[in-house]
């Protein structure tokens, strides 16, 4: 994710397989790899494949029980549903991503 100078790009977004450069700033978010950092976190998202006709398709990018982004967004967020359609939180707190696991 390249950023020309720097700046706060967002927050409650999963990286995973891909970094961000240092002028960009996220803040709330998960990564696959990497230092943690102010609120975010180093952790397996758990993308589960939601494509019940297709079973080998790539993942739609739901989050699944045990995912390191579970609970971990800002808790001041006024996102009031996730890309499905679920109310947020379902849980102790808002999901990182654009999923909110639904247990």
């Amino acid at each position: 994710m390249p950023c020309a100078t720097p700046r706060h790009v967002g927050e409650s977004n999963i990286v995973t397989g891909n970094g961000s450069s240092g002028n960009c700033v996220l803040d709330y978010s998960l990564f696959s790899s990497g230092i943690a950092s102010m609120h975010n976190r180093v952790g397996n998202p758990k993308f589960k494949n939601t494509d019940v006709t297709n079973p080998l398709a790539v993942d739609f990018y739901r989050i699944d029980v045990g995912s390191d982004a579970i609970d971990g967004a800002n808790p001041a967020s006024t996102t009031s549903f996730d890309i499905d359609g679920d109310a947020r939180p379902q849980g102790a707190g808002f999901d990182m991503g654009a999923d909110e696991y639904k247990p």
